[in-house]
């Protein structure tokens, strides 16, 4: 909700009002605008998403619910890998969760953690 954090609002650009949540196939594919086919693989149970903005700067929260710890460590992984060779990203290892990494891809900054069977991506970008 617009204030949740001083300053910043509630960006519905990016998708409906209020946190966004899916629980099947069709809906978190419906929220993310596309397939999440690798998390649905390793056993994805749910997933939200909520935007917000605070003048030229965004930042998107994304949480996946996964049915089983080792799901989650390995679509950890996969986010990692993924980000890697598609840009070649640098990710930093960060104390938090079970394990948690943060790269700077200006002008966006992402993060991802993960703990127990829960995985939070966080991306902030300035313009």
């Amino acid at each position: 909700a617009d204030n949740d954090a001083k300053g910043w609002v509630e960006d519905t650009s990016t998708g409906q009002p209020g946190v966004e949540s899916g629980y099947t196939k069709v809906e978190i594919d419906a929220i993310i605008n596309g397939s999440h086919d690798p998390y649905d693989k390793e056993g994805a149970a749910g997933f939200a998403k909520q935007d917000y903005k605070r003048g030229t700067y965004t930042l998107a929260l994304f949480l996946w619910e996964m049915n089983t710890v080792a799901g989650a460590q390995k679509m950890f992984t996969y986010n990692k890998n993924r980000d890697v060779a598609s840009s070649g990203l640098s990710f930093s290892t960060i104390l938090a969760g079970d394990q948690a990494i943060i790269g700077d891809d200006k002008p966006q900054h992402k993060a991802y953690l993960q703990m127990g069977k829960y995985i939070a991506k966080i991306l902030t970008t300035y313009m």
